[in-house]
């Protein structure tokens, strides 16, 4: 029997039949196509995406890498500059300090040289000669002396203010400038004229009484520093030399 015979005696229902079962094979193609094709783009995409995720880590490590290499750069060089700018503060402290040697080495320096008095004879005066010396490199500019004298009893306080509130008026010498290696010598008349007794030598001698003199030196160097120096002197027994005191000698510390 033929297709077409075959087919002629179908029933209507048969015939329906065999069409739904070609439509569902042919969904069923179509719809295994469409599911295996996206499986296949699935796939794909998930493939992509670990490729990518790997890539994205890697350049997640390198990111960080690199960060901790500028980090350490960085640390490095504040590292340096740090210890630049300790440099540069030790070197310039260096500096100061040997600028100060330099200006303490050249530096004027005044001291007193000598002292000396004439010999005590009744109905003389006592005149005392001091010798002042620049024994630093450069000039004492400013240079004023003032000085006084005074009798005291062995052991009493001398006053050694120089203003109008002084026990007596002092002497005041300007030298304006002593040149270094320079000297000037001021000569004082310790009695202002009134010649000696026989009973002031006497004291004098024993002791009892003490001839001093005083004074307070102020003077400018070249470098724009003041400074100042106190001294203090007086006769001794024999009547012919003098003795440092054991205050009031002093100086500046500039």
């Amino acid at each position: 029997m033929s297709g077409d015979q075959l087919e002629q005696r179908m029933s209507s229902f048969e015939r329906r039949m065999i069409g739904l079962t070609k439509g569902g094979v042919l969904v069923a193609v179509i719809t295994g196509t469409i599911f295996f094709g996206q499986a296949a783009i699935m796939w794909y995409q998930l493939h992509e995406m670990k490729a990518g995720s790997a890539e994205t880590h890697d350049l997640v490590e390198a990111s960080k890498n690199q960060a901790r290499n500028l980090q350490s750069i960085a640390n490095s060089t504040s590292a340096n500059a740090e210890a630049a700018r300790r440099f540069a503060g030790a070197s310039e402290a260096h500096i100061r300090a040997m600028q100060a040697v330099s200006r303490l080495e050249r530096r004027a320096w005044i001291g007193i040289s000598d002292v000396k008095a004439s010999k005590l004879e009744v109905g003389q005066p006592v005149l005392i000669s001091v010798g002042f010396t620049n024994t630093g490199k450069t000039p004492a500019k400013k240079l004023t002396i003032v000085s006084n004298f005074a009798v005291a009893r062995n052991g009493e306080k001398v006053d050694f203010r120089y203003s109008a509130e002084a026990a007596s008026p002092p002497e005041r010498n300007s030298r304006g400038l002593l040149t270094a290696g320079g000297d000037t010598h001021i000569n004082f008349d310790t009695t202002r004229g009134r010649p000696l007794s026989q009973r002031d030598i006497d004291v004098v001698i024993a002791g009892e009484r003490l001839l001093y003199l005083h004074g307070l030196v102020k003077y400018d160097d070249v470098f724009g520093k003041h400074h100042w120096m106190t001294f203090c002197y007086f006769m001794d027994r024999d009547a012919s030399s003098f003795v440092i005191c054991k205050e009031h000698n002093n100086a500046d510390g500039n």
